[in-house]
């Protein structure tokens, strides 16, 4: 029973319900020896709500399941991580400036983690972003200053960052901000192919396109 078609309200359980219990079904009651479902048509199903639910589906999706397979990976940041997204917010260059110059090129990895991060962060900033005209000049800023910056890091990660700053990237980054910000239903499955890119790249882009989105996402509600 898909969960857009139906709705089981489960009253009361029997332990001793085994296979090929019988099983009668008398609308709207499924009876399994004592075992009864109430079922109901519904029109909508959502996930249970956890503290970053942001209205979005794919989002909470996403959420759970990466909490449960690396907790504390979106929510145990560093100050300059931290930094990195309050810039964003605030649109505060001096933060994202002191931020970028203490995560381009630090971490592990052929493409170091702090590149990963920041890479993630600001392509899922940049592309939920690129319509508004009144983002425009600071979009162009933060351009200029992940060019600026990329000068600390390895050629690999120099393009990584300099298509994030544009909002683009591989495939597989770009499919995870998409499928988020559509509710399109592929963002878990997206995501979990991401995460497994390389020995750690996958794993902290990811980190950072949910952080990116949660911008996005938390400027949606609050002006809802």
């Amino acid at each position: 029973m898909g969960p857009n078609s139906l709705l089981a309200d489960i009253d009361g359980f029997d332990s001793s319900l085994k296979t090929e219990s019988p099983v009668v079904f008398s609308p709207p009651v499924l009876t399994i020896n004592s075992f009864k479902f109430g079922i109901s048509p519904i029109k909508d199903w959502t996930p249970p709500r956890t503290n970053y639910d942001f209205g979005s589906r794919e989002f909470n999706n996403l959420l759970c399941w990466l909490n449960t397979t690396v907790p504390d990976l979106i929510e145990i940041l560093s100050p300059s991580a931290e930094g990195l997204i309050e810039g964003l917010k605030k649109k505060d260059m001096l933060l994202l400036t002191s931020s970028l110059d203490e995560l381009i090129g630090k971490g592990e990895g052929l493409t170091p983690s702090g590149d990963d991060f920041a890479a993630g962060v600001i392509a899922a900033y940049v592309r939920g972003n690129q319509e508004k005209d009144e983002l425009a000049s600071f979009l162009q800023k933060l351009q200029f200053l992940v060019e600026e910056k990329c000068s600390q890091t390895n050629a690999v990660s120099q393009t990584m960052l300099w298509y994030a700053s544009r909002g683009e990237g591989a495939l597989y980054i770009t499919e995870v901000i998409d499928a988020v910000y559509s509710n399109s239903g592929n963002a878990l499955r997206s995501a979990q192919y991401l995460f497994k890119i390389g020995a750690s790249s996958g794993k902290y882009l990811l980190a950072g396109i949910v952080r990116g989105c949660k911008i996005l996402l938390d400027g949606r509600i609050g002006n809802g």
